[in-house]
């Protein structure tokens, strides 16, 4: 599927919601909330080999930042969720993670497209957003500094 072809189908479902009432569209920042330990989960359940599923933990172990202003430099950071944009394993993370992620309400929409997930709520449905994200498995972003 093209970027075009995505946008006309994210576009196409709104239109087609509309008809019946307002919408609400979250457009959720994929490579920033996917915490580690889903990818990996997921990851586990798939027919690789050993050395390569090892390869890829070892990818997502660890990774630390800091910030520097002027002279001063923070503590690190490591990082637990978050996967590298413009890294190989990236959007295979995403697509793995993505996956089964659908809808929790019969009349909410999701529409998936690369590393890009648009929920789309009937203005009806909006109380159910917040269970949508729980069990979207789309975790917030932990950190923990040393």
């Amino acid at each position: 599927m093209s970027t075009t072809a995505a946008l006309i189908h994210l576009l196409q479902s709104i239109a087609s919601l509309l008809e019946t009432d307002f919408v609400i569209v979250y457009a959720l920042e994929a490579f920033d909330s996917v915490q580690h330990s889903t990818v990996l989960s997921k990851m586990s359940l798939l027919d690789i080999p050993d050395n390569i599923y090892n390869w890829i933990e070892s990818f997502f172990r660890e990774h630390s930042h800091c910030t520097k202003f002027g002279d001063d430099v923070s503590h690190f950071c490591y990082i637990s969720a978050t996967i590298i944009q413009r890294s190989g394993i990236g959007p295979v993370s995403y697509v793995i993670t993505a996956s089964d992620l659908h809808p929790v309400n019969s009349g909410n929409l999701m529409s998936k497209y690369a590393d890009d997930t648009y929920l789309i709520i009937l203005a009806s449905n909006a109380n159910t957003f917040t269970v949508q994200l729980n069990t979207s498995r789309h975790g917030l972003m932990q950190t923990t500094c040393s």
